[in-house]
């Protein structure tokens, strides 16, 4: 529970972070940091492990089937994308738990594709359904501009890919190379998709690099995903995945808290309805 809890903070802090870092550093740079502070947090992990990640990962690549272990990270990095975005136009308090609503899209593939039904499943599902629409209720929001209906269809769309990208994870990446070689994937995705932002961009500069809270951004995205590695590794992934997820629901109270990101109460309402469905998927 304390691993799971850690981790939903790290990511909680990282994506409270991330907005003011990419309105000032720009989307690209990032991240661009982030991610690759994420992949030499998995060359760590993997270089003091024995789950065997890189024959796994050339053995995927021999028979063919690393094709969808990329198409799996390259969404999760477009996800990743999206959600800086948002984070950087919009508010935190409402665009993350609206992107942590992926596990609606991960549960409606599942169901598709013939998994077994679950009553929680339709719980957390109704939740998130219900609940995101209300975070966008806010008529002084929707007036600027179409500005903050943008940051909406950006975590929409964070949502969508990052539930695709994880269904595909747990369905080909996962079983071929493993959580470590997935999150590698992901990760190096991510430094690659951050790198033609940049070039689109170009206001990306070393001097973004030296910045405060794009350090400690890097720090509390590693140290969650120490935190998850940690707890999966004592043989608690349900409970650790679980915990994980409110990720969303810290981001909208450090919002709230630190930002003043006044909230009327259906929004409020739609955040907490986001956030204990995300939970609910988890289980």
């Amino acid at each position: 529970m304390l691993f799971g809890l850690c981790a939903a903070l790290g990511w909680g802090l990282t994506d409270f972070l991330a907005g003011p870092t990419a309105r000032r550093a720009g989307v690209g740079s990032t991240m661009f940091f982030t991610s690759l502070a994420g992949v030499a947090a998995v060359a760590i992990w993997i270089s003091g492990g024995t789950d065997q990640t890189v024959p796994r990962l050339l053995h995927a690549h021999a028979s063919g089937s690393f094709a969808w272990v990329l198409i799996a990270g390259l969404l999760s990095a477009a996800a990743s994308l999206f959600l800086t975005s948002g984070l950087a136009i919009g508010k935190s308090a409402i665009v993350a738990p609206i992107a942590m609503s992926y596990g609606a899209v991960t549960t409606v593939l599942s169901l598709l594709t013939g998994e077994a039904f679950r009553p929680t499943s339709l719980t957390g599902l109704l939740l998130c359904v219900a609940g995101a629409p209300l975070t966008a209720l806010d008529r002084h929001d929707l007036m600027r501009h179409g500005v903050w209906s943008a940051g909406v269809l950006f975590a929409m769309a964070a949502a969508f890919c990052y539930g695709a990208g994880f269904w595909m994870q747990g369905r080909f990446s996962v079983p071929q190379v493993g959580i470590a070689g997935a999150l590698l994937v992901n990760y190096v995705c991510g430094v690659l998709v951050s790198m033609i932002a940049l070039i689109r961009e170009r206001t990306g500069s070393l001097a973004a690099f030296r910045s405060p809270r794009l350090l400690i951004q890097a720090a509390a995205s590693v140290a969650a995903l120490a935190c998850l590695a940690a707890g999966i590794g004592m043989g608690n992934a349900a409970v650790v995945t679980v915990l994980s997820s409110l990720s969303g629901g810290i981001t909208a109270l450090l919002g709230r808290v630190f930002r003043n990101e006044k909230l009327s109460w259906i929004q409020a309402t739609g955040i907490v309805g986001v956030t204990i469905g995300a939970a609910v998927l988890s289980l």
